[in-house]
């Protein structure tokens, strides 16, 4: 912060009263809102956040502020489920009875009489009434899911890891619109600064931890393990 300058026209401005720990995670929230303008008009839609880490958290707050009917968060961890109904989730889901609903689908359309409750399965897909998911999940099979639950319109946050599969009759059915997002530009730095600033949105709900910038592999060993969402690191004036 002493040698790194910026322009003031390069940089978005925060309340000085602004707490530290709600400071610290703007960028992530930055990128989210990237991904949410990157969607097509969300007001009064029914719209799942599929993974409830960090982004997915932060997705559930930034959509409060878009006039959505609607906000389902879908995780397997109860606890990311719980945090997210604290930021303003409507519904939460435990996405675990749906991940094999890709093989499900597939076994309908092939006509393959191989997995029980077939139909049951897609129905509970179908009676959730997804208009639009924001996937940060990451992960192929909830990324696969993402696919099936969407009526209208796929955007993808989360970096894959893994293949994603993809049944294109299911899209073709329903004219399945997907994108694909990509990092934060200014703009969206100052979207959030400014919803942040004005107490609309709250980022530090996301962070679980503060700790000093010398217990860094402690905070990363936090991370590892699953049991901090966001951990901010500070430092004391020399």
């Amino acid at each position: 912060r002493e040698l790194v300058r910026r322009k003031s026209d390069a940089v978005a401005k925060i309340s000085p009263d602004m707490p530290f720990s709600s400071a610290c995670p703007l960028e992530l929230f930055g990128c989210v809102r990237h991904a949410i303008e990157w969607a097509d008009r969300l007001a009064d839609k029914r719209v799942g956040v599929m993974g409830l880490g960090p982004a997915g958290l932060a997705a559930v707050e930034l959509l409060r502020t878009e006039g959505v009917r609607s906000i389902v968060g879908f995780d397997i961890r109860p606890e990311r489920r719980a945090l997210a109904a604290r930021v303003g989730a409507h519904e939460v889901v435990d996405a675990s009875p749906f991940l094999r609903a890709h093989d499900t689908a597939l076994a309908l359309i092939s006509k393959k009489k191989t997995y029980e409750t077939k139909e049951n399965a897609l129905a509970s897909i179908q009676a959730l009434d997804i208009d639009t998911v924001i996937d940060c999940t990451g992960n192929a099979d909830a990324m696969s899911l993402s696919f099936l639950l969407a009526q209208k319109e796929v955007v993808i946050f989360g970096v894959l890891r893994g293949e994603v599969k993809g049944i294109q009759a299911a899209w073709f059915y329903k004219e399945l619109v997907i994108k694909n997002s990509k990092i934060l530009t200014l703009a969206n730095l100052r979207t959030v600064a400014r919803l942040a600033s004005e107490k609309i949105i709250d980022p530090g709900k996301l962070v679980s931890h503060v700790l000093p910038f010398e217990r860094y592999a402690d905070a990363l060993e936090l991370v590892r393990k699953g049991e901090a969402v966001k951990v901010a690191l500070t430092w004391e004036e020399p």
